[in-house]
């Protein structure tokens, strides 16, 4: 038996062919994620038939290497959607990405909307690109909008390879940001306080049951990659705290229900839990920008400088860096400070940058695990998987084991994990 798995990543889609049974990624595919539309305003779009070339190649090309029929799960970038005709079931528009900011024009209203108890019931979380902001400001434009349902990425994927609509898993329905965490149902009166009253939105589901395509090809359905990537390195217990750190970071743990109080955001996950998380925290991006711009200091690469480090596992810096440079999860406001003649080179910003993310990691924790539960850091992404300094030293200052799983494709395997939560 096999199972083939499809992530729809935002810089690249991803195809594998998994063995069951043992859960060995045996093939596997990766395209760039298609360029969004040239535009002059804050749309960010993406023309739907290229992102379908590619995945319909990838899959024709891994089914080609099988001769039994194979299960097919998708994992989509979240908070993105497409809008479809439900009767027609064909795609008016492009694929509208999270990364959409056109609901800046109306955000003093949005504001406005999302009192204190509406983010508590929907999980703390309100950010630009959510499907929810950018429908209300296509709908202050004179969007016709009236009919149309909204589906994730994943979901639309399904519509064209079974010619059916999709359900909507809970995981993606968060993401839409109008999604009560009490009942895992939408929450009709923020709809009706969003002006989206005529918007069809789609059935939320826990579990999906198959579709078959030709003989070949059982089609199940679509889940969010946040939730998929921390299934795939072993998110599993409460006793774990993950820390996610590539191009930007995250920090999660499981929960089982809604607390009264909670710090950070809220977001399903598998199993009938939740997820108490502190997403789009400062990492990689912030590094190679602060290096990148004072690599004349010694011209050494970011890469040139982590290998050097995981040769001295013991350097350290009084360079003091603030990695705060793009508006995010935090606050803004970064700084290079205690500048000496000593001390300023590319190594110690490196160092500085670091010391400061093992800081705000500790800071995440004591918000989302202040009575100390988690035993220990589940690590994931690029810079933790890669650099042997920078897991001494955030057990260091964690006062926790650091485990890295070795799998690299988390997405992936996080679709073949889920497959035993669905029975």
């Amino acid at each position: 038996m096999f199972t083939l798995a499809v992530d729809l990543g935002a810089s690249f889609i991803k195809a594998g062919l998994f063995d069951k049974k043992s859960k060995q990624l045996l093939i596997s595919r990766r395209d760039p994620f298609p360029p969004f539309l040239e535009t002059l305003g804050l749309e960010r779009e993406v023309p739907l038939q290229p992102i379908l070339e590619i995945v319909d190649r990838q899959i024709k090309d891994l089914l080609g290497s099988v001769s039994q029929a194979v299960d097919l799960w998708i994992s989509n970038q979240m908070q993105g959607f497409v809008l479809v005709d439900p009767v027609s079931k064909e795609a008016s528009g492009n694929f509208i990405s999270w990364q959409d900011q056109r609901s800046l024009s109306v955000w003093k209203e949005i504001e406005g909307i999302y009192t204190p108890a509406i983010l508590k019931s929907i999980g703390n979380e309100l950010r630009v690109g959510h499907a929810a902001t950018t429908l209300f400001a296509m709908n202050k434009k004179k969007n016709v909008l009236t009919g149309l349902m909204p589906i994730s990425l994943g979901d639309f994927l399904v519509m064209h390879l079974t010619g059916e609509m999709g359900e909507i898993h809970e995981t993606n329905a968060s993401g839409f940001g109008c999604l009560s965490l009490k009942n895992s149902n939408w929450d009709e009166q923020l709809i009706k306080n969003l002006q989206l009253k005529g918007v069809i939105f789609p059935k939320v589901v826990k579990r999906f049951s198959p579709k078959m395509v030709g003989s070949k090809l059982r089609v199940w359905g679509a889940i969010g990659d946040f939730q998929a990537a921390l299934l795939g390195v072993g998110l599993r217990e409460d006793k774990a705290l993950s820390i996610n750190v590539a191009t930007g970071s995250q920090v999660a743990r499981i929960v089982s229900d809604v607390p009264d109080k909670y710090d950070g955001q809220l977001r399903p996950y598998f199993g009938g839990k939740l997820l108490n998380c502190i997403t789009h925290l400062p990492a990689g991006r912030a590094i190679n920008f602060l290096v990148s711009h004072f690599e004349c200091l010694d011209n050494k690469t970011v890469e040139d400088l982590f290998r050097n480090l995981d040769q001295n596992m013991s350097a350290t810096t009084s360079l003091v860096v603030n990695l705060r440079f793009f508006s995010s999860g935090d606050a803004l406001g970064g700084s290079i400070t205690n500048i000496r003649e000593d001390n300023f080179s590319s190594k110690n910003l490196l160092m500085a940058a670091l010391n400061f993310m093992s800081e705000n990691y500790f800071s995440c924790r004591e918000r989302i695990d202040p009575e100390r539960q988690c035993t220990y850091v589940l690590g994931s992404g690029g810079i933790l998987t890669k650099s042997k300094y920078f897991q001494r030293l955030l057990e260091r200052k964690m006062g926790l084991p650091v485990t890295v799983p070795s799998e690299k494709e988390d997405a992936l395997l996080g679709l073949i994990e889920f497959s035993d939560f669905n029975e």
